[in-house]
């Protein structure tokens, strides 16, 4: 099993840190922080991560993507990884649309247990990423298995008609 690579895009240096050294001490996994979303897509190219947890709204101005909202619609065009969205909006509309655009999951950041309700829903979806390429793996293994079958089937019949 590879370790599980996850991109944080939190302009909260002192947040960034907290989720970061939650998830490494609750799983292996790598960790890339970034402040905004400008820098990822650069390295995006060089290593595609499992998992993005992406902040709903940026305090920097100036920026390409002013909030997460605009960059995920272009990393799901881009990408199908799943991503979980945090903000400190509360409302529905906001959630809505953020789903509604391909986020895997919306955790408002004042929840009282938002890092109780962030570590289960990363596990949640590198569990279900897991479990996912196992199927795809044991389905190729079963394909394999049949050629296989198959294939000594015909040469079961070449040999039948050739020697009778």
């Amino acid at each position: 099993m590879t370790v599980p690579k996850i991109y944080i895009i939190e302009d909260n240096g002192m947040l960034l840190a907290l989720i970061t050294e939650l998830l490494q001490k609750s799983m292996p996994c790598e960790i890339i922080g970034f402040e905004n979303a400008d820098s990822v897509m650069d390295h995006w190219e060089l290593e595609t991560p499992d998992l993005v947890i992406l902040d709903y709204q940026f305090e920097s101005s100036g920026l390409k993507y002013s909030n997460g909202l605009e960059f995920l619609r272009v990393l799901q065009a881009k990408s199908k990884v799943p991503v979980i969205m945090l903000s400190g909006q509360t409302k529905k509309e906001v959630m809505t649309t953020l789903i509604q655009n391909g986020a895997s999951d919306y955790i408002p950041k004042d929840e009282p247990n938002f890092m109780d309700a962030l570590l289960h829903s990363v596990e949640t979806i590198l569990k279900f990423q897991e479990t996912q390429r196992n199927l795809k793996n044991s389905v190729l293994n079963v394909n394999t298995q049949f050629l296989a079958i198959g294939f000594l089937i015909l040469l079961g019949l070449i040999a039948f008609i050739f020697f009778f």
